[in-house]
């Protein structure tokens, strides 16, 4: 939006970073500077690149550490909320499990973890009785109060006070097929791949495929 042409901030040296041989399926900025990313060639392990451009591991999938074992974990999502606490969101390629974590300081923290896939018609409920379907996108609101998940074709909210989830958005069609959820459908009727909040944090932008959707909250 700036009136003037854009500053080339740094450049990370792919001398040093993987991000010469990839492509980056998902990757969020810390307030400080520090860039977080999905490695897609092992989506079971996130990179950091620090103010300097230098590259760590954040997450290897070599050390478990979902301690899940004979499963192909897939980090499908991540997200800072204004404390810079990260979020990830993970499933697995059979959609035999489901999770959701919380790392501050590099700390993990098990939100959500369930091998129970929702049906057609997802579950509502808390963390305890209700479910998921896919766990394809998250979003983590700046106050870390709320996360926003697209979850097939549904888009669910998360209040972590009490773990209460609810569906805001989607029909839940696929293949000309009518569920219970009566809500306002997503157009695209695809998966919601990627969420972003507006800046007043009053609206997500959703990302669903070659559709993009303002959903007001």
């Amino acid at each position: 939006t700036s009136t003037t042409q854009p500053v080339l901030d740094r450049t990370i040296d792919n001398t040093k970073s993987s991000l010469k041989t990839i492509s980056v399926p998902d990757m969020e900025v810390s307030s400080t500077g520090e860039v977080y990313y999905i490695v897609e060639t092992n989506n079971s392990s996130v990179n950091k690149i620090d103010k300097e451009g230098v590259e760590t591991k954040f997450i290897n999938s070599n050390d478990n550490p979902f301690n899940l074992t004979n499963t192909n974990v897939n980090l499908t999502d991540l997200s800072f909320d204004g404390a810079d606490n990260l979020y990830i969101a993970i499933n697995n390629s059979t959609f035999t499990y489901f999770g959701i974590y919380k790392y501050t300081g590099g700390a993990q923290t098990k939100l959500y973890g369930s091998t129970v896939r929702s049906p057609e018609a997802v579950v509502n409920g808390t963390f305890s009785t209700g479910s998921f379907r896919n766990l394809q996108s998250l979003v983590a609101s700046s106050d870390g109060k709320t996360l926003y998940v697209g979850d097939g074709n549904y888009l669910r909210k998360i209040v972590l006070a009490d773990d209460k989830i609810t569906t805001i958005a989607g029909a839940g069609q696929q293949t000309k097929i009518s569920y219970m959820y009566n809500g306002p459908a997503l157009s695209g009727k695809t998966l919601p791949a990627k969420l972003t909040f507006s800046a007043d944090q009053k609206s997500i932008i959703i990302n669903s495929y070659g559709v993009l959707e303002k959903l007001t909250l």
